[in-house]
């Protein structure tokens, strides 16, 4: 049975954690970046520019409305970002596994 999030009262509440989630993934892309260069970039804007791939499609998403998603838009900003993290948590241990070898 599929759900359907638009009629459930509480849609928005959905909207503002996936909001909510995005703002600490823009704050993870700003200190993984730190992590890998050393430098600390204080601009959004700044830091899209110098961002490529999977963490500039996140800084882009982060600079989109959160209101008013419709299902379509709210899953896929939903499986991006499950799929950015996923992709970072396996990267790093990778990291952390060749490091100790």
């Amino acid at each position: 049975m599929k759900i359907m999030l638009k009629t459930n009262k509480f849609f928005g509440m959905f909207d503002a954690v996936l909001k909510e989630i995005y703002k600490a993934a823009r704050f993870t892309v700003r200190m993984k970046r730190f992590g890998e260069t050393g430098e600390y970039i204080r601009s959004m804007r700044e830091l899209l520019q110098k961002a490529d791939g999977r963490d500039r499609k996140i800084l882009e998403i982060c600079a989109m409305s959160f209101e008013d998603n419709d299902e379509e838009a709210f899953a896929g900003k939903s499986k991006n970002v499950i799929e950015w993290a996923s992709d970072l948590i396996r990267d790093s241990a990778e990291k952390v596994r060749y490091e100790r070898t």
